[in-house]
Protein backbone atom coordinates (compact mmCIF):
# COMPACT_ATOMS: atom_id res chain seq x y z
CA UNK A 1 0.00 0.00 0.00
CA UNK A 2 1.06 3.59 -0.58
CA UNK A 3 1.07 4.21 3.18
CA UNK A 4 3.74 1.52 3.79
CA UNK A 5 6.51 3.20 5.82
CA UNK A 6 9.97 2.92 4.27
CA UNK A 7 11.81 4.66 7.08
CA UNK A 8 11.42 6.22 10.50
CA UNK A 9 13.10 9.17 12.22
CA UNK A 10 15.73 7.67 14.49
CA UNK A 11 14.87 10.01 17.39
CA UNK A 12 11.09 10.44 17.23
CA UNK A 13 10.01 7.28 15.41
CA UNK A 14 7.89 9.38 13.02
CA UNK A 15 7.42 7.98 9.51
CA UNK A 16 9.88 9.77 7.21
CA UNK A 17 9.03 8.28 3.83
CA UNK A 18 6.34 5.97 2.45
CA UNK A 19 6.02 3.77 -0.60
CA UNK A 20 3.54 6.32 -1.98
CA UNK A 21 6.08 9.13 -1.52
CA UNK A 22 8.64 7.15 -3.50
CA UNK A 23 6.11 6.34 -6.21
CA UNK A 24 5.40 10.05 -6.67
CA UNK A 25 9.08 10.91 -7.24
CA UNK A 26 10.90 11.12 -10.55
CA UNK A 27 11.75 7.77 -12.22
CA UNK A 28 15.15 6.55 -11.03
CA UNK A 29 14.72 8.02 -7.54
CA UNK A 30 15.40 5.68 -4.67
CA UNK A 31 14.93 5.46 -0.93
CA UNK A 32 17.14 3.64 1.56
CA UNK A 33 14.97 1.31 3.62
CA UNK A 34 15.23 -1.71 5.85
CA UNK A 35 12.37 -3.38 3.92
CA UNK A 36 14.97 -5.73 2.44
CA UNK A 37 12.51 -7.72 0.34
CA UNK A 38 11.51 -4.55 -1.54
CA UNK A 39 15.03 -3.30 -2.24
CA UNK A 40 16.14 -3.45 -5.87
CA UNK A 41 19.06 -1.01 -6.25
CA UNK A 42 22.55 -0.99 -4.75
CA UNK A 43 23.10 2.60 -3.56
CA UNK A 44 26.49 1.94 -1.98
CA UNK A 45 28.76 -1.02 -1.42
CA UNK A 46 32.01 -0.09 0.27
CA UNK A 47 32.90 -3.52 1.65
CA UNK A 48 36.58 -4.12 1.05
CA UNK A 49 37.06 -6.93 -1.50
CA UNK A 50 38.71 -10.15 -0.39
CA UNK A 51 42.28 -10.89 -1.43
CA UNK A 52 42.40 -11.89 -5.10
CA UNK A 53 38.81 -10.92 -5.89
CA UNK A 54 38.52 -10.32 -9.60
CA UNK A 55 36.28 -7.85 -11.37
CA UNK A 56 34.83 -10.69 -13.44
CA UNK A 57 33.87 -12.74 -10.35
CA UNK A 58 32.43 -9.69 -8.60
CA UNK A 59 30.30 -8.92 -11.63
CA UNK A 60 28.93 -12.48 -11.86
CA UNK A 61 28.14 -12.48 -8.12
CA UNK A 62 26.58 -8.99 -8.28
CA UNK A 63 29.01 -7.59 -5.70
CA UNK A 64 30.77 -4.85 -7.67
CA UNK A 65 31.78 -1.97 -5.38
CA UNK A 66 29.52 1.07 -5.59
CA UNK A 67 30.86 3.49 -6.65
CA UNK A 68 32.95 1.49 -9.12
CA UNK A 69 36.03 3.72 -8.60
CA UNK A 70 36.72 2.16 -5.20
CA UNK A 71 39.52 -0.31 -4.57
CA UNK A 72 41.37 0.21 -7.83
CA UNK A 73 38.46 -0.34 -10.26
CA UNK A 74 40.48 -2.94 -12.21
CA UNK A 75 37.96 -3.54 -15.00
CA UNK A 76 37.51 -6.86 -16.84
CA UNK A 77 40.31 -9.34 -16.15
CA UNK A 78 41.74 -7.35 -13.21
CA UNK A 79 41.81 -7.80 -9.43
CA UNK A 80 40.63 -5.38 -6.77
CA UNK A 81 42.76 -3.96 -3.98
CA UNK A 82 42.04 -5.89 -0.78
CA UNK A 83 42.65 -2.86 1.42
CA UNK A 84 41.49 0.71 1.82
CA UNK A 85 43.55 3.84 2.26
CA UNK A 86 42.18 6.59 4.45
CA UNK A 87 43.59 9.69 6.13
CA UNK A 88 44.19 9.98 9.86
CA UNK A 89 44.25 13.31 11.66
CA UNK A 90 46.09 12.73 14.95
CA UNK A 91 46.40 15.61 17.41
CA UNK A 92 49.55 17.69 17.13
CA UNK A 93 52.43 16.20 19.12
CA UNK A 94 51.04 12.66 19.19
CA UNK A 95 53.74 10.02 18.71
CA UNK A 96 51.65 6.84 18.79
CA UNK A 97 48.10 5.95 17.97
CA UNK A 98 45.81 3.03 18.71
CA UNK A 99 43.54 1.93 15.92
CA UNK A 100 40.75 -0.54 16.57
CA UNK A 101 38.38 -2.35 14.26
CA UNK A 102 34.90 -2.44 15.80
CA UNK A 103 31.89 -4.46 14.72
CA UNK A 104 28.33 -3.77 15.87
CA UNK A 105 26.07 -6.73 15.08
CA UNK A 106 22.74 -4.88 15.10
CA UNK A 107 22.10 -1.16 14.71
CA UNK A 108 19.52 0.95 16.51
CA UNK A 109 17.96 1.84 13.15
CA UNK A 110 17.36 -1.82 12.30
CA UNK A 111 15.85 -2.65 15.70
CA UNK A 112 13.69 0.49 15.61
CA UNK A 113 12.48 -0.44 12.13
CA UNK A 114 11.54 -3.98 13.22
CA UNK A 115 9.57 -2.54 16.13
CA UNK A 116 7.79 0.29 14.31
CA UNK A 117 7.14 -1.45 10.98
CA UNK A 118 5.31 -4.34 12.65
CA UNK A 119 1.67 -3.29 12.46
CA UNK A 120 0.45 -6.36 14.36
CA UNK A 121 -1.68 -7.60 11.47
CA UNK A 122 -0.26 -11.13 11.76
CA UNK A 123 -1.43 -12.35 15.16
CA UNK A 124 1.37 -14.89 15.57
CA UNK A 125 4.01 -12.18 14.98
CA UNK A 126 2.13 -9.18 16.40
CA UNK A 127 4.48 -8.59 19.35
CA UNK A 128 7.77 -9.66 17.75
CA UNK A 129 8.99 -6.14 16.93
CA UNK A 130 8.51 -5.09 20.55
CA UNK A 131 9.98 -8.38 21.80
CA UNK A 132 13.08 -7.83 19.66
CA UNK A 133 13.47 -4.25 20.93
CA UNK A 134 13.06 -5.36 24.55
CA UNK A 135 15.62 -8.18 24.13
CA UNK A 136 18.06 -5.83 22.37
CA UNK A 137 17.83 -3.30 25.23
CA UNK A 138 18.03 -5.97 27.95
CA UNK A 139 21.21 -7.50 26.50
CA UNK A 140 23.30 -4.36 26.06
CA UNK A 141 21.98 -2.99 22.75
CA UNK A 142 24.48 -4.95 20.66
CA UNK A 143 27.46 -2.99 21.92
CA UNK A 144 30.32 -2.90 19.40
CA UNK A 145 32.96 -5.64 19.72
CA UNK A 146 36.67 -4.94 19.20
CA UNK A 147 37.74 -7.37 16.49
CA UNK A 148 41.36 -6.25 16.29
CA UNK A 149 43.51 -3.45 17.65
CA UNK A 150 47.02 -2.18 17.02
CA UNK A 151 49.26 0.57 18.42
CA UNK A 152 51.35 2.28 15.76
CA UNK A 153 54.15 4.83 15.79
CA UNK A 154 52.97 7.94 14.02
CA UNK A 155 55.16 9.34 11.25
CA UNK A 156 56.53 12.86 11.11
CA UNK A 157 54.07 15.36 9.61
CA UNK A 158 53.62 14.54 5.93
CA UNK A 159 54.81 10.96 6.41
CA UNK A 160 52.82 7.79 5.91
CA UNK A 161 52.06 5.16 8.55
CA UNK A 162 51.42 1.64 7.30
CA UNK A 163 49.47 -1.05 9.06
CA UNK A 164 50.57 -4.51 8.03
CA UNK A 165 47.64 -6.85 7.36
CA UNK A 166 49.48 -9.83 8.89
CA UNK A 167 50.14 -7.96 12.13
CA UNK A 168 46.78 -8.83 13.64
CA UNK A 169 44.86 -5.75 12.50
CA UNK A 170 42.77 -6.13 9.42
CA UNK A 171 43.16 -3.64 6.63
CA UNK A 172 39.55 -2.70 7.21
CA UNK A 173 39.56 0.12 9.72
CA UNK A 174 36.21 1.75 9.11
CA UNK A 175 32.72 0.33 9.21
CA UNK A 176 31.88 -0.82 5.72
CA UNK A 177 28.58 -2.09 4.43
CA UNK A 178 26.45 -2.69 1.41
CA UNK A 179 23.34 -0.56 1.02
CA UNK A 180 20.61 -1.93 -1.21
CA UNK A 181 17.63 0.37 -1.60
CA UNK A 182 14.18 0.57 -3.12
CA UNK A 183 14.12 2.34 -6.48
CA UNK A 184 10.95 3.95 -7.77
Amino acid sequence: PASLPLGFDRYTGAVEHTLGDLGAEEPGSYEETLHFVLNNKVAADNRIPTYGMSYDTARVRNVLPVPLEQFGNPGPGGEYQHWDDFPLDPPEGAITGEISLLYQPTSWEYIQFLDLANDGSVTFLAAEGTNMLDAWIATGMAAPHTMASQVIDLPEPGGVATLVAGSGLLSLLARRRRRVVLAG
